[in-house]
């Protein structure tokens, strides 16, 4: 169908980030990403803030390592993605951590407000136990307000992050109208 929410390298990709972002109790590695050198690398406008391309690459998430050496095309997906993330636009999302935030109308693009919640869960220590994240179908690339779940009176939560996207085709135009767009301006701005 060439759908990227239901091929086998995102259900892949969609494992492997949860399993980096899991509870320590379940097998995942969150202590690891709560470490102030790898925290930091997360935090919307921090000096050492990172795209999600360049978080995978430097610290080898990639969508199976298992796979990477005999078929290459599955990691070069996965990156792909990451990169289409950070070319769609979206506004500032809502802060909870570490205070209230509204959201508001500044614009950003997805992979930065992605990047900034996993930052917040991250920096919500104790309280935030684990960080899903999932993928939906959708006519557009967005990720959705934080969710809390559930939201108890202790403190603790799961942090749910909704991230989502097109099909690959129509991502790969969007992609292309976007750039496009920015060569324009650039254009523009020159003359």
């Amino acid at each position: 169908m060439g759908l990227l929410f239901n091929t086998a390298e995102t259900m892949k990709m969609v494992a492997r980030i949860n399993k980096h972002f899991a509870a320590r109790s379940e097998g995942g590695q969150i202590n690891k990403w709560r470490k102030p050198g790898k925290k930091k690398l997360f935090k919307k406008g921090g000096p050492d803030r990172r795209s999600l391309n360049q978080i995978a690459r430097d610290e080898r998430v990639s969508v199976d390592p298992a796979d990477d050496d005999d078929n290459e095309t599955r990691n070069t997906k996965w990156l792909d993605w990451l990169d289409a993330l950070s070319s769609a636009p979206s506004t500032t999302l809502s802060q909870f951590y570490p205070n209230s935030v509204a959201a508001s109308a500044t614009p950003s693009d997805v992979g930065t407000e992605l990047s900034h919640q996993i930052w917040q869960g991250l920096s919500d220590e104790p309280n935030c136990k684990e960080i899903v994240v999932s993928v939906v179908p959708s006519d557009t690339i967005r990720v959705d307000e934080w969710q809390k779940i559930p939201p108890n009176p202790t403190g603790a939560y799961t942090l749910l992050l909704t991230v989502h996207t097109v099909e690959a085709t129509l991502m790969k135009a969007t992609i292309k109208k976007i750039v496009q767009a920015r060569r324009s301006a650039g254009a523009r701005k020159q003359s």
